[in-house]
């Protein structure tokens, strides 16, 4: 995602090339104007005079502008579907969170817990923050097409958050790159793809050994007959299952009243709720803009490209101003095509794709607020148990998260 500033009435931006569609469209434009010129100095009269009424090439060319605008449209669409689908997920899993916490805490006394279960309760309330985490990052890099484990790392709260706006985290070099494929995408048939957002999605408490061989023997579970299947996204539903479960197991304890399992199984509408935006999300990242009408699309630019010099000269008599016409009318007319192909995949690595990585620090930060707000007092009890000696923070601290992480860390250990 590109950050930009309006300020001088938005001018500044008009001299920005990186994730700008300009470069893309300034080919064909090129290719037009450089047509216009040579017929201007050596187009045969017969061709530049043989239009005689441009009524048929305005109706072409209010076809061809319906069809760009029409498909920039749906791809604006699709671009805030993503964005908002994904804070959606967001805020149910804040939810999911605060309730399945709120009840852990409130559903059985402190008088009357035993040292077991509070170390039972201790170990839910930690290992909810982490499947939340788990969970959210699965969702985001299956979103990406991105199913390599190792992009998913453990959030400490001491590293750099990921930065927000590609432009800022891009290397002069990595410009350089993008602006020369813009302008000749030989990477298209080199196999060349440039990572322009930070791949890594922090988990907290990362994942352990015994995460990552349970995703590696999903396949062997299902049978010889089904061992060649790729089950890389089914890691979600995994993740999800065993979440499920797990609370579920939970709350069914002989420690609990039924009525707190009633309030359980209510509760988990909202994990149900995040499955199904994340289905959502997954409908935009699996179907591709419609490819006949992409394909119609790109003709009728394509055709307009090759034709409106023969028109520009016909009525045009001043040669500069027709070369102008022919570039600004096709720069305008592609600029628009190559705005909606930026906006129909949100998910990915293009400068302006959404910064996946940043929503899931964003998550990070506000489920350790969560897990510092709603835990009891005996909690100290057992980490003091555990080694643990940090003091507990308050949250307006700057330090406060990272005390928070750090005494979840320690307890994993």
């Amino acid at each position: 995602m590109i950050v930009y500033s309006n300020n001088l009435w938005g001018l500044a931006i008009l001299f920005r090339l990186y994730g700008s569609a300009f470069p893309r469209a300034v080919v064909f434009a090129s290719i037009s104007a450089l047509m216009t010129a040579i017929l201007y100095y050596y187009g045969p009269s017969p061709i530049i005079y043989s239009i005689s009424n441009p009524f048929a090439y305005s109706m072409y060319g209010s076809l061809v502008s319906f069809a760009v605008v029409f498909r920039s449209n749906l791809a604006y669409q699709r671009y805030w579907e993503g964005r908002t689908t994904v804070q959606t997920i967001m805020g149910r899993l804040h939810v999911l969170t605060m309730k399945m916490m709120s009840l852990n805490k409130a559903s059985l006394p402190e008088s009357k817990m035993t040292q077991e279960d509070k170390v039972l309760f201790y170990n839910f309330h930690k290992t909810v923050t982490h499947k939340v985490s788990l969970l959210f990052g699965l969702m985001l890099c299956h979103l990406r097409g991105d199913f390599n484990l190792n992009n998913i790392v453990t959030y400490t709260g001491y590293e750099a958050a990921p930065i927000l706006g590609a432009d800022q985290a891009a290397t002069a070099w990595l410009k350089l790159k993008t602006f020369f494929f813009e302008l000749f995408p030989v990477d298209d048939y080199l196999g060349i793809e440039l990572i322009h957002l930070d791949p890594h999605m922090h988990v907290i408490g990362g994942m352990s050994e015994e995460e990552r061989q349970a995703f590696g023997h999903l396949q062997q579970a299902l049978g010889d007959e089904q061992k060649n299947m790729l089950l890389e996204d089914t890691r979600v539903i995994s993740v999800y299952s065993s979440f499920y479960t797990m609370m579920i197991d939970h709350f069914s304890l002989p420690c609990f009243d039924p009525k707190v399992v009633t309030s359980v199984l209510s509760t988990l509408n909202a994990l149900d709720d995040v499955l199904g935006s994340f289905g959502q999300a997954c409908k935009l990242a699996t179907t591709p803009f419609p490819f006949p009408w992409a394909q119609v699309v790109t003709s009728f630019l394509v055709i307009m490209t090759i034709t409106l010099p023969f028109v520009t000269v016909t009525f045009l008599k001043q040669s500069w101003i027709g070369v102008m016409t022919s570039f600004v009318t096709i720069l305008t007319y592609w600029s628009l095509n190559e705005v909606a192909n930026e906006m129909e995949d949100p998910f990915g690595y293009d400068p302006n794709d959404l910064p996946l990585s940043c929503f899931q620090y964003d998550l990070n930060k506000q489920l350790l607020t969560i897990s510092w707000k709603s835990r009891p007092q005996y909690f100290d009890e057992i980490e003091s148990g555990l080694g643990i000696t940090n003091p507990k923070p308050r949250l307006s601290e700057p330090s406060a998260i990272e005390d928070v992480v750090l005494t979840f860390s320690n307890s994993e250990s």
